[in-house]
């Protein structure tokens, strides 16, 4: 997404592109570039630290999408974004090496044609209100976060409600110990991402509720232990990535229900050494990524059972040969 945020600032059309190295948005702006205010629908504004008292006042009220990048430690997001009726997109970068505190998200909250939210290395800010305001929030990304256990707070204080939340995508929060069990009221999301979250031991028990649910990643989440045996009952799940779960032993046992499921990413996973019994069963399986712990056992089904399967070895390289392929 970030990416995309960039590509679409260097094109042409309706977009406009800002960069305030020296973190200085001041009236200056608005007397040599007045005109181009209005008519864009992607704002893009590269910043340094910021406060309120920097800025000028800037009407962007057919902006769509905003992406905004700034190096701080500390950041006030500009009053002017506040007149943007129209924003749907909002994008989030902090560049510095510390997390940013970053004040003034609430002044999204009653922006209910919110779809997509992107925040990249930042101090969370208390989610619950967010999410009872953001009824069209269709995205929800996090990234390098940190005070995760925020989150959390959706168990105790509301219903967590987003009728239309179709994918999560959760990333390196390093201080993140386990996802709050509201979110599995989600039954209409489609894609469920929680990676690189390292202290993370356990899922929701009821995640099986995802009923919706098509992929589901979990690589990187070196202290998960278990699957919650309710993960069998996501009747719709097509991919399933538990790469590098070092400490995962087993699979559940009725994972054989996963019976739309296609491709399995295993590798890494060096406790989880048997599988149930009646994987065969899987008749959707088509692609399995694995290394040296399960190569036999999937080799062994493909040549009594699943002629068709793919299996893939991936070995593990102690050289820098990867980077230049």
């Amino acid at each position: 997404m970030r990416d995309l945020a960039w590509n679409l600032t260097r094109q042409d059309g309706e977009r406009l592109f800002i960069r305030g190295n020296e973190a200085r948005l001041t009236s200056e702006y608005r007397n040599t570039r007045k005109d181009e205010s209005s008519g864009f629908q992607f704002l893009s504004i590269h910043t340094g630290a910021m406060e309120n008292r920097d800025l000028c006042k800037i009407d962007f009220h057919e902006v769509e999408a905003l992406a905004l990048f700034f190096t701080a430690s500390e950041y006030s997001l500009p009053t002017f974004l506040y007149s943007m009726r129209n924003l749907k997109v909002v994008m989030i970068h902090n560049y510095s090496s510390k997390r940013a505190l970053l004040h003034g998200l609430e002044g999204f909250l009653s922006f209910t044609q919110i779809k997509s939210v992107l925040l990249e290395r930042l101090i969370v800010p208390s989610l619950y209100e967010y999410c009872m305001a953001w009824e069209s929030l269709e995205k929800f990304n996090v990234c390098l976060c940190e005070d995760s256990k925020k989150m959390t707070l959706l168990d105790k204080e509301c219903l967590l409600k987003l009728p239309r939340m179709e994918e999560i995508n959760v990333d390196h929060c390093s201080d993140l110990e386990e996802l709050p069990g509201k979110i599995c009221n989600l039954t209409d999301i489609k894609k469920l991402s929680v990676t690189n979250c390292h202290l993370i031991q356990k899922l929701p028990d009821d995640l099986g509720r995802l009923r919706s649910l098509k992929l589901l990643r979990l690589s990187a989440c070196l202290s998960l232990s278990r699957l919650p045996p309710s993960i069998c009952n996501l009747g719709e799940l097509k991919f399933l990535d538990i790469s590098k779960c070092s400490r995962l032993k087993y699979l559940p046992s009725e994972f054989y229900q996963l019976s739309k499921l296609e491709t399995l990413d295993m590798r890494g996973c060096s406790q989880l050494k048997k599988l149930p019994e009646a994987v065969t069963k899987l008749g959707s399986l088509k692609h399995i990524i694995c290394d040296d712990n399960t190569k036999r056992q999937w080799l062994s089904i493909k040549a009594s059972a699943m002629p068709k399967l793919t299996v893939v070895v991936v070995e593990e390289r102690y050289n820098l040969d990867w980077l230049f392929n």
